[in-house]
């Protein structure tokens, strides 16, 4: 599950470099880093909706959407309430 999740944020944060390459702008400058925040954000409340209410992927582009799809596919029998565990250091 946890390598899933960094598997995911990987795949986003390559997407948004590759993006900000061809549209020649800094995707890790402070904007490019609030827009990922807000990105983000939108990818967690869609995630909890889909696992917890059922509801489809929508709001996103095509890309997106199918990756989230499958996503929630692929980790459908992980509990919707699983708590977020941090590592010990």
């Amino acid at each position: 599950m946890l390598l899933a999740n960094i598997q995911l944020l990987a795949i986003y944060e390559h997407r948004v470099a590759v993006q900000g390459f061809i549209w020649g702008i800094n995707s890790f400058d402070q904007w490019g880093v609030e827009l990922g925040k807000s990105l983000a954000t939108q990818v967690r409340k869609q995630l909890h909706a889909s696992r917890t209410k059922g509801e489809p992927v929508q709001g996103f582009n095509c890309s997106t959407t199918t990756l989230l799809t499958r996503y929630l596919e692929a980790s459908s029998d992980v509990p919707s309430d699983l708590p977020t565990l941090l590592p010990r250091i």
